[in-house]
C-alpha cells in the first residue's frame, strides 16, 4: 500500500520479513542515545548518496529536522516509528518506507523499545554534518 502526503510517500508492505544489515568496519558512532553506522559514506559515492543504519531508542528522539538540499528516505527494518511531516502523523511499522522531500521539516518518535532503520540521504551528507545537525537539534 502506498500513501501519499504531498511530497512524502509511505510504503507499507504486508508480510514483510525483517531485514538485517551488517555493520561495516569502524564506521559506527554513538550520537546521544542512538547508534549510527555509515554503511555507504558520501565520500564513497562522489556525494550522490549516503546510506546509514540507525538503531534508535524510544524517548531519545531528536528535535524536528530539515535537510534543505537532501531527500531523506527511512526504511524501518525492526520496530515501529511515527513520523510528523507538515502536520500529518504517519505510522511506520517494520517494513515501511518513508520518503521525505528535501526542505521539509520532520520529526519522528520511536514507538517500540528500539527501532532499527536504514536512512538514505540523496545527495549525501557527510558524517560530520550529520553529527552537527543532530547536536543542533538536541539544543
Amino acid at each position: 500500500m502506498i500513501t501519499h502526503y504531498r511530497d512524502v510517500f509511505v510504503v507499507n508492505t504486508n508480510g514483510h520479513k525483517k531485514a538485517t544489515a551488517n555493520l561495516a568496519n569502524n564506521t559506527a558512532n554513538w550520537i546521544e542515545a542512538a547508534l549510527f553506522n555509515f554503511l555507504v559514506a558520501g565520500e564513497d559515492t562522489q556525494g550522490k548518496y549516503a546510506l546509514v543504519e540507525a538503531v534508535q531508542r524510544q524517548g531519545y528522539e531528536p528535535a524536528p529536522q530539515t535537510y534543505p538540499d537532501t531527500d531523506v528516505t527511512f526504511y524501518i527494518m525492526e520496530g515501529e516509528m511515527t513520523f510528523s511531516v507538515d502536520g500529518q502523523t504517519i505510522a511506520a511499522p517494520a517494513g515501511s518506507n518513508v520518503f521525505i522531500n528535501r526542505g521539509r521539516a520532520y520529526s519522528f518518535a520511536v514507538k517500540t523499545e528500539t527501532a532499527n532503520t536504514l536512512i538514505l540521504f540523496s545527495p549525501a551528507i557527510s558524517q560530520d554534518v550529520y553529527k552537527k545537525l543532530n547536536a543542533a537539534a538536541k539544543k
